[in-house]
């Protein structure tokens, strides 16, 4: 149970922390002059809100499409104004900072507060000019690794090296939230209300090359009007994919709900059914004698199976019992009666070279060479197939499980991921899933597989579908952990509870109402179930003829029917 306990609360902080940080940023201004020679010279402002300390933020700028990044500064802004290019060298303060692969990380000590970070540099031949257009291509926030943090409240500016009729150049926003707020002479401002993390929200110009002038252009690989035509299909499709994204993502949200609400009503109606499920004391009659030894007993004594059992035969009608000197003779009845598979094996063994058996040690030593072993498995088999647990909520979760796959591998397929790596990472935890279905009930395989899940999803890069395969994977642990709760027989219930309340009902000396025929039948149950200080032979009649009723005769003598069957030698 502790095990138990500690896995779920890992799980319950890992809910909490997927997308927990130290900071959010608030808002976002990207400044960027393009240069005549086909530099562009970034200012940015980060408004970098803190929850809680941290020492440093990192800023990931984009490798492709430049040769370089070339006077990175950062800065504290200490000043009202953070408007990128109006800021006054005496409102900022220098920070410190190192460069790591590709992330700069500024040290700023923030706390519970607001920091706005003024960051500068150029990159080097970031635009690509051409003899027909320049090309101005500036993923800043792209869908790729640099783009690590959700941005709120994000606004591009392209500035142009000299003025450009609005006419005359073409603006591209690849954020499907985005719009462009101002087109004029001098560039272009883009803005989305928020830039989650690996989305993206690239811009690209397309503007004259006459403006560079310091530049020396080559041939375009395609015309412009084609560059565009590629360039909006790119965008409409990626929006497409969002879409089917996000539908998947809000289908799984609800999903869970339901799944949620479904487990939490299982498990209301579980303890219902389980109180409900207490037996009576005369359901005992409702269950053959041996039912009722296998169910007290995983390995009962070879003598009290084999009276249990041709009692139950009896009572089927197979078999008739009469009193035979100081015992008890069983004959076959010679009716047609439909039987188990171990019930017509007894009777071939016991009955193979007799017309009769008596209950003697010597029927025990018999029985016992001759094939007491197969038919106690025959039996133990048919009992346990009786109570068996019930296979729906097994294969519900089953059913979740592959479910979990598909809707893992088509997201990530959707998010462009290679066929192969996906299936490479689903491998294990499908050939995990696959050695359930040997091991049904092994936590460890079930635990393990759906925790890779977990992790699989995510590593997915759309956002909140990431929490929504947390969400779904940690239902899935808590079903495992109720599927044999879940699966109860509610028979097996019902008859642990009719035994015990027979057992009280015998030991306060009362009794249901007992006709002749029904007297053996109930002393077959009350040898099996016995209580402490009671002597079954005050529930027999004094007037009570006992010819037709063998065991309650023998019992009425003081004699248990068990001492009939034991070697006392």
């Amino acid at each position: 149970m502790m095990k138990k306990l500690m896995m779920t609360a890992g799980l319950l902080w890992l809910l909490f922390a997927v997308e927990a940080a130290a900071y959010t940023v608030e808002e976002a201004r990207v400044r960027a002059w393009i240069q005549p020679n086909g530099d562009v010279t970034v200012n940015e402002v980060f408004h970098y809100s803190f929850t809680e300390y941290e020492e440093e933020v990192g800023r990931t700028l984009y490798r492709e499409g430049h040769s370089g990044v070339d006077d990175f500064e950062a800065y504290a802004i200490t000043g009202p104004n953070d408007e990128p290019g109006f800021i006054q060298s005496s409102d900022l303060a220098l920070l410190d900072y190192e460069y790591g692969d590709e992330t700069v990380f500024t040290e700023v000590e923030g706390e519970y507060e607001t920091i706005k970070v003024f960051y500068s540099y150029t990159l080097e031949d970031a635009v690509r000019v051409y003899d027909e257009y320049t090309d101005a291509y500036l993923p800043f926030f792209s869908d790729g690794s640099h783009h690590d943090d959700d941005i709120n409240e994000l606004y591009i500016d392209v500035i142009f090296p000299s003025a450009v009729s609005p006419d005359d150049y073409t603006a591209l926003f690849a954020d499907n939230k985005g719009e462009i707020t101002q087109q004029d002479e001098v560039g272009v401002r883009f803005y989305t209300p928020s830039s989650p993390m690996y989305t993206n929200s690239e811009v690209h110009v397309l503007f004259p090359s006459d403006v560079m002038t310091e530049a020396e252009t080559v041939p375009a690989p395609m015309s412009k009007e084609e560059l565009i035509a590629q360039q909006e299909a790119k965008y409409d499709e990626a929006d497409e994919r969002f879409d089917t994204q996000a539908a998947i993502g809000e289908g799984i949200k609800w999903f869970n709900i339901l799944m949620i609400i479904a487990i939490l009503t299982s498990v209301v109606l579980m303890f219902v059914m389980k109180n409900r499920a207490s037996g009576h004391a005369e359901n005992v009659m409702n269950y053959s004698p041996l039912t009722i030894l296998f169910m007290q007993h995983e390995q009962p004594a070879q003598y009290e199976s084999l009276l249990a059992a041709l009692y139950t035969l009896k009572e089927k009608g197979a078999l008739t019992s009469q009193i035979s000197g100081d015992t008890i003779a069983f004959q076959k009845s010679g009716l047609s009666v439909s039987l188990t598979q171990s019930e017509q094996f007894l009777i071939d063994e016991l009955f193979r070279h007799h017309h009769e058996v008596k209950l003697n040690p010597p029927l025990v030593s018999e029985f016992s060479s001759n094939g007491y072993k197969k038919w106690a498995k025959l039996a133990r088999k048919e009992f346990n197939d009786q109570f068996k647990l019930k296979k729906r909520p097994l294969l519900v979760l089953r059913i979740l499980m592959v479910l979990m796959f598909v809707l893992l591998a088509v997201t990530h397929s959707f998010e462009g991921d290679n066929w192969f790596i996906v299936f490479g990472f689903l491998a294990f935890p499908v050939l995990l899933f696959a050695l359930t279905f040997k091991f049904t009930y092994n936590k460890w395989l079930w635990g393990i597989a759906i925790v890779f899940n977990i992790f699989i999803g995510i590593g997915l890069t759309s956002p909140g579908i990431d929490l929504v395969f947390l969400t779904y994977g940690i239902c899935l642990i808590v079903l495992f952990f109720l599927i044999k709760p879940l699966s109860f027989n509610v028979k097996e219930k019902e008859l642990m509870g009719s035994i015990s309340s027979f057992r009280l009902m015998v030991a306060s000396e009362e009794s249901f109402s007992i006709n002749k025929e029904a007297l053996d039948p109930w002393m077959i149950r009350a040898i099996e179930m016995p209580v402490i200080g009671i002597n079954l032979k005050t529930y027999i009649p004094a007037d009570q003829q006992l010819e037709a009723s063998p065991l309650s005769y023998f019992v009425a003598k003081g004699v248990h029917p068990y001492e009939l069957m034991i070697d006392r030698a």
